[in-house]
């Protein structure tokens, strides 16, 4: 599969859209839609991250990302830049724990994001079921600042989407199944 820079582009473009929008809801403090479209713009980063890795995962027979790898490829970037400005020491401590969660907040949030809690948190702040599945302590606090920190995470996908090595390691992570996909 070649990188498909017109879809990068486009796709960048869609979810800066995304963004700006929920950025308006947020100022209004309409947290839910605002949680949404956040969530959205991570997901339409993670489908141009793809688009220019040009790469498959490997570890699923679909034949397109479904919205839980395109929100996983935009943490696998923000994890990728992470492993790459650890130290040594820290990648052995890694290699022997097998944790993803030691390189930092970003690393966490990957492993988040590959067990689907981005994509249940769209649902939620989408739908209000007679049997939510979350529980009500935490869809209390679904709100305009809760927008604001996922935002913060686009944010920081497209200056980690400026450097070329985390790049790299993140379209190695992606193609190879996103860790236990």
């Amino acid at each position: 599969m070649a990188p498909d820079i017109e879809l990068w582009f486009a796709a960048v473009e869609n979810a800066q859209r995304f963004a700006d929008d929920a950025e308006l809801l947020i100022e209004n403090e309409r947290g839910e839609s605002a949680v949404i479209l956040s969530v959205l713009a991570i997901e339409e980063f993670g489908k141009a991250l793809i688009a220019k890795w040009g790469v498959r995962n490997e570890g699923t027979k679909r034949e397109f990302p479904s919205h839980l790898e395109k929100q996983a490829a935009t943490f696998a970037l923000l994890h990728a830049e992470e492993v790459a400005n650890a130290s040594r020491k820290k990648v052995e401590k890694y290699r022997k724990q097998n944790d993803f969660r030691i390189f930092g907040p970003h690393s966490e949030q990957f492993s988040w994001a590959r067990a689907g809690f981005f994509d249940d948190l769209r649902m939620v702040a989408t739908y209000v079921d007679k049997q939510p599945k979350w529980p009500e302590q935490i869809t209390d606090q679904i709100d305009h600042k809760f927008a604001r920190e996922i935002l913060l995470y686009f944010k920081k996908a497209k200056l980690a989407a400026k450097k070329k090595r985390p790049h790299q390691l993140a379209a190695e992570v992606y193609k190879n199944g996103l860790g236990r996909l």
